[in-house]
């Protein structure tokens, strides 16, 4: 059995250092499978683009695609038609894969053949600043979400969500994914990944998360 192609899609909203970052760990990985890395950047992000298209001179693979909003959710529904690969794997620009990601992915697939999704944590940086460390203290163990995470392209247009949940909508994809006995969590998928620095960036997020899962009840209560 041959490498599952992947597309990877990363969603980027105005942190041109931290996509650059991204976008490198990405692209270090040889024997990795993926084929394509989509780049969906805000309209207003011009910053974000420049870093895109830079990375689209130096690599075939990586291409930009754009969104109107700054919703993750529809960067993510937006970009999925637009894939090659027969998994995409979503990252977020905040975030950077740990060498082995992608060969611990494509090990996955083939273990785990009744699988359509696999996950993995999301970590906290060595530099992290004492407000991220106390987040992640308070947190615990990190819930899989779409920073990290594998979802056979078929199997997404079929569970996605259905445009009504624009924040945090992966919650509900992976709740539907795992009720249907098809999501895989691999602890040895690793990325680092930046927490909320400051009290009001943790409380909007909070606010916006509580929201969305509230709205998420609505849609599917066994959730």
């Amino acid at each position: 059995m041959g490498q599952a192609q992947v597309t990877v899609i990363i969603s980027a909203h105005r942190r041109p250092l931290l996509l650059d970052r991204g976008l490198a760990g990405v692209l270090a990985e040889s024997g990795s499978g993926v084929v394509q890395v989509l780049v969906v950047v805000h309209e207003e992000d011009a910053e974000g683009a420049r870093v895109s298209t830079f990375w689209m001179r130096r690599d075939a693979r990586v291409q930009t695609a754009y969104a109107r909003r700054p919703s993750r959710g529809a960067a993510r529904n937006n970009a999925a038609p637009l894939a090659i690969g027969e998994w995409l794997y979503f990252l977020d620009d905040d975030a950077v894969v740990l060498p082995g990601a992608f060969a611990t992915l494509q090990n996955a697939i083939r273990e785990h053949p009744g699988a359509r999704a696999i996950g993995g944590p999301n970590l906290l940086p060595e530099d992290s600043e004492a407000f991220e460390i106390a987040v992640e203290a308070a947190v615990g163990e990190w819930p899989l979400r779409a920073c990290n995470l594998a979802v056979e392209k078929a199997a997404f247009f079929e569970h996605r969500s259905d445009g009504r949940l624009d924040d945090d909508e992966e919650t509900l994809l992976l709740t539907r994914m795992r009720l249907a006995g098809l999501l895989v969590r691999e602890n040895s998928m690793r990325v680092l990944r930046r927490r909320r620095s400051d009290w009001r960036s943790f409380a909007r997020r909070s606010w916006s998360s509580g929201r969305a899962r509230a709205r998420q009840t609505l849609v599917l209560p066994r959730s």
